[in-house]
């Protein structure tokens, strides 16, 4: 199995999927009544469970969800992590350093710092990994440097884990409200270990560094263990019409929105997961539910002449991010080769047309 392409002599910095940030998705869904989308359920309890509880947590053996008959085209950089530069004018300090937030090209969003006060966010995260790496390649001999601030950077994501079934989650330690639910600090999001699985792949591969690899092991973990009671795990669950689906806003006791971006950035996760990452047949299995889930939903998410919904909750909240789902659609057709993908993405973009005309 391939481990991926070579790193590109040149790149461009990446916007769109690299920046997508988890406060804004959050910010831009008001509060309100709303109705569950048919056939959803809600979650029975937070990210965060009882260590207890977690010697009950139990690999998938079987295939509880549908799957697809894909082959996951190898070598694809679905998301453009290689893509993503430090910004003009950074530089590694000349030799290594105890503090990181100092150091680190893309700071925490000044919302997290100021009004949360949580020096650490799960997408920026993962640009400051993949920017580390990008400086690297072009300045090998700043190794020491950057080795140092990988490891500062992983320790800060390190301060954000909880145990969870089956390995570990990402946690936000302040409360959001979202939609007519409130997500209690130390909230948990499939979104979130996507990205914190993308950036320590992205060091194990450029530094060669294992102890990233098994942690991006561990936070994988959450998404291909199930439930002994059969209960909604904490991050992902299986839709009634036998579905996975990676949930990037769980909320306790309320219907499961089913957000687009969260889910999708997830298989992308998966996949690098499956590309960089330690060799495991549930990995696979998983990614592959994962892409059979956004078939099976994807046009549900369409709104004809208009901005796609956000999620699966009504009524409807327009994506503050469409161009992004019409990349993640072509980004799917890469890993997937099913041209379904790159028609659905031809029709996000001619809504996005329409709603602007």
């Amino acid at each position: 199995m391939s481990k991926g392409r070579a790193w590109p002599p040149s790149r461009i910095v990446a916007v769109g999927l690299a920046a997508v940030m988890v406060i804004a998705v959050i910010a831009a869904l008001v509060p309100g009544e709303t109705e569950v989308h048919p056939g959803l359920a809600p979650f029975e309890r937070s990210g965060i469970v009882d260590p207890s509880d977690l010697a009950a947590a139990q690999l998938i053996e079987a295939e509880p969800w549908s799957v697809t008959s894909y082959v996951v085209v190898p070598g694809q950089d679905p998301d453009r992590l290689l893509e993503i530069d430090p910004p003009t004018g950074w530089a590694a300090p000349a030799s290594p350093v105890d503090e990181l937030d100092p150091h680190l090209p893309h700071p925490w969003p000044e919302d997290y710092i100021d009004r949360f006060e949580q020096p650490f966010a799960p997408h920026v995260f993962m640009k400051n990994a993949a920017s580390f790496c990008s400086w690297l390649e072009e300045n090998p001999a700043d190794r020491a440097s950057i080795e140092r601030l990988a490891a500062l950077l992983v320790e800060r994501l390190e301060a954000y884990l909880e145990p969870s079934i089956g390995g570990q989650v990402v946690v936000y330690r302040f409360e959001r409200e979202y939609r007519s639910a409130v997500l209690e600090p130390g909230w948990a999001s499939a979104y979130a270990n996507a990205r914190a699985i993308q950036g320590l792949l992205v060091l194990a591969r450029c530094l060669g560094e294992d102890r990233y690899r098994d942690l991006a092991a561990d936070l994988t973990g959450p998404l291909t263990r199930s439930d002994p009671d059969g209960r909604p795990r904490s991050i992902a669950f299986v839709t009634p019409d036998g579905y996975l689906w990676f949930e990037e806003a769980p909320l306790v006791g309320h219907p499961s929105p089913m957000v687009l971006n969260g889910h999708v950035t997830t298989v992308f996760a998966l996949y690098y997961a499956y590309e960089w990452g330690h060799p495991a047949a549930d990995v696979e299995r998983t990614l592959l539910g994962g892409m059979a889930s956004v078939k099976r939903y994807v046009e549900s998410f369409r709104r004809p002449g208009e901005v796609n919904r956000y999620d699966l909750l009504d009524p409807p909240v327009a994506d503050y991010g469409p161009e992004r789902t019409i990349r993640q659609q072509r980004a799917l057709h890469e890993i997937t080769g099913d041209p379904f993908f790159e028609h659905m993405a031809e029709l996000f973009e001619q809504d996005l047309a329409a709603s602007r005309s």
